[in-house]
């Protein structure tokens, strides 16, 4: 049976199969931390890609990707060079959504350098342009990205423009992520309702 936060959980696959996942043939199988595993798919794969921030996005349409860290919104305490080390390829993504949820509610992507450029603590940093979004990165202040071109206020975190979908922001203090705080237009997030998610690629 599946549980919340599980892609699969023994014969529980979903709805999702080699062919969705973007393979030309195969068996789908489950690991047993609950991941989907697509080591018996076979066939072209075309690796998931995007310019900017993408918003409603299926998770199964996320194909060449794998998730590095993963946790709710209400987790606090978390090292972010933990997390760091932890996601070691080329290129990241960070993404968020309801806790369990087949559809991520906004997305961005770029290259690992851009997504982890350090940029100052202040209200308005001077964000790194890469991919159609622009990215700012700090473990005492926050973590995220917007779209480019866009205006960037960040009271630690962003919580201005609260009607626009394409932003995502991630409170840090000294060294790690804390609760919170925004996943596209829904901002204040501080429960277990809400999932933060960075996924890797080379």
């Amino acid at each position: 049976m599946l549980d919340v936060g599980e892609e699969c959980d023994g014969e529980a696959l979903g709805d999702a199969t080699c062919d969705s996942l973007g393979f030309g043939a195969g068996t789908l199988a489950c690991t047993e931390t609950c991941s989907l595993d697509t080591s018996s798919c076979s066939g072209a794969q075309e690796k998931y890609s995007a310019v900017g921030p993408q918003v409603n996005v299926p998770v199964e349409a996320v194909v060449g990707w794998e998730v590095c860290y993963q946790d709710t919104f209400g987790t606090a305490g978390v090292s972010v060079d933990m997390i760091v080390t932890e996601c070691p390829k080329a290129n990241l993504m960070l993404a968020c959504r309801p806790t369990g949820a087949d559809v991520f509610t906004v997305l961005a992507h770029a290259p690992r350098e851009a997504v982890l450029q350090q940029t100052e603590p202040v209200l308005m940093p001077a964000a790194t342009q890469a991919n159609g979004a622009i990215w700012y990165f700090n473990d005492d202040w926050s973590w995220g990205f917007a779209l480019e071109g866009e205006a960037l206020t960040l009271n630690r975190c962003d919580g201005y423009n609260t009607n626009v979908e394409t932003r995502l922001c991630w409170t840090t203090v000294l060294g790690t992520l804390r609760d919170g705080y925004r996943c596209g237009a829904s901002t204040g997030l501080t429960d277990d309702s809400w999932e933060r998610l960075v996924l890797q690629t080379d």
